[in-house]
């Protein structure tokens, strides 16, 4: 005779578990069709590391001044020549004493210090005009050689003043500068803010400063701190120098307003030097590749600092969906990724799975140990990559990096 055992509200339970883990076993089986394993995926499809990449040497950014300041067109010069340049009291028929001028600076190894003299602009030809003689050439000499080659002309040329009562001042009042624009993606904060790494940024504030650079701080190391110093954690960890062109019809900070990506710009130029790209970290023994003169601001250079809008990767699945910034400057595997999204390899999916609004859904039980990884190639086509759990926590070689645009989304077994 054939028992009939009774169908128990105990068995209830376990059978609802068997269901849930079937139907979620034949959704990853759909799941991993046309997926390839990571321990198969070709170099070129995988994340570049970016852990080993140290700072450069900072100083890199900054011109080296000469020993002695050299003039050029823009300077102010204090000169104070007797009997030449100055007026004469009435009452005493003396010569009044030169006035004091307060220098603004002329770079970081030139102390400031009062100026002596009536200020001379040295003219875009590089030369001085002064009473009774030709325009001097001063451009590219120090202050001490354009004392000196007053000297010669008022004493030994022209026979103006007599020798031994030629005391001729020269000191520097201002020295040029450069007008630079300067435009930063980033977003200065005066206190720092602390946001979850599954939270949106739904809006940042970026700014743009127009600069004048003393002569020999014309550099980017100076321009940064003119603006706030070194970019955020919120920007790319490089900076762009645009050039002021004389090509008709083109102008790079232009086309950078209307949206044109700086890689592209920077192309468009065989020779570097209309567009040019100062990375701030680099792999120990990579070349560098600006030099001296590309760190060197002129008039009308624009420095350009992006915003890192694109650096995110998604996740789904098991885990609730949530756009996510990438670290910037340390490498993120896949199991970093979802620690980052809240997610567990070692026990129920997380607080936020979805398999966990079933109360007695595998979710709370069996731990997931599948990762489906959705890439974008550069040719635009669209990969999926299979991740064991399991392996990755035995082999660091399963552990893939997670690279921008990346879906990551957790699955059962």
């Amino acid at each position: 005779m054939r028992r009939t055992v009774p169908f128990s509200t105990h068995s209830r339970p376990l059978l609802l578990l068997l269901v849930a883990v079937s139907l979620a076993s034949s959704g990853c089986v759909a799941s991993l069709r046309q997926a390839v394993p990571v321990r198969r995926l070709p170099e070129c499809w995988l994340a570049a590391p970016k852990s080993g990449a140290v700072p450069i040497d900072f100083t890199l950014l900054r011109q080296s001044p000469p020993d002695q300041y050299i003039l050029g067109p823009g300077d102010t010069l204090g000169i104070h020549i007797p009997t030449v340049i100055g007026a004469i009291d009435e009452q005493t028929r003396h010569l009044e004493p030169p006035p004091f001028q307060f220098s603004q600076g002329a770079g970081d190894r030139y102390v400031s210090q009062p100026a002596v003299g009536h200020p001379v602009v040295v003219r875009p030809d590089g030369t001085i005009n002064l009473p009774l003689v030709s325009p001097i050439s001063v451009g590219g000499r120090t202050i001490t050689d354009v004392a000196e080659a007053l000297r010669r002309e008022y004493v030994d040329n022209q026979g103006i003043l007599r020798p031994g009562r030629d005391h001729i001042t020269v000191s520097l009042i201002k020295p040029r500068t450069h007008r630079v624009m300067v435009l930063r993606e980033d977003s200065p904060a005066d206190a720092p803010s602390l946001i979850r790494g599954d939270t949106t940024l739904l809006a940042k504030h970026g700014s743009g400063a127009v600069i004048e650079l003393p002569a020999y701080e014309n550099d980017v190391l100076h321009a940064l701190i003119a603006t706030g110093g070194l970019p955020g954690v919120d920007a790319k960890n490089e900076v762009w120098v645009l050039r002021n062109t004389t090509t008709p019809g083109f102008s790079a900070a232009e086309q950078l307003r209307q949206g044109m990506d700086p890689q592209q710009l920077a192309s468009m130029n065989s020779n570097g030097t209309q567009v040019i790209r100062i990375p701030l970290r680099v792999c120990p023994g990579e070349p560098l590749m600006f030099g001296p003169d590309d760190v060197v601001l002129r008039d009308g250079d624009v420095v350009f600092i992006e915003s890192r809008d694109s650096e995110y990767f998604y996740v789904g699945g098991l885990l609730k969906g949530a756009r996510i910034e990438l670290p910037r400057d340390t490498d993120l595997d896949v199991i970093g990724a979802i620690a980052m999204a809240n997610g567990n390899i070692n026990g129920p999916a997380g607080a936020n799975a979805a398999a966990t609004n079933f109360r007695s859904g595998p979710g709370n039980i069996v731990p997931p140990t599948r990762v489906i990884i959705l890439r974008q190639l550069a040719s635009g086509e669209q990969i999926k990559i299979h991740v064991d759990l399991k392996q990755a926590s035995l082999d660091n070689r399963e552990r893939i990096l997670i690279q921008p645009e990346d879906v990551v989304m957790l699955h059962y077994t």
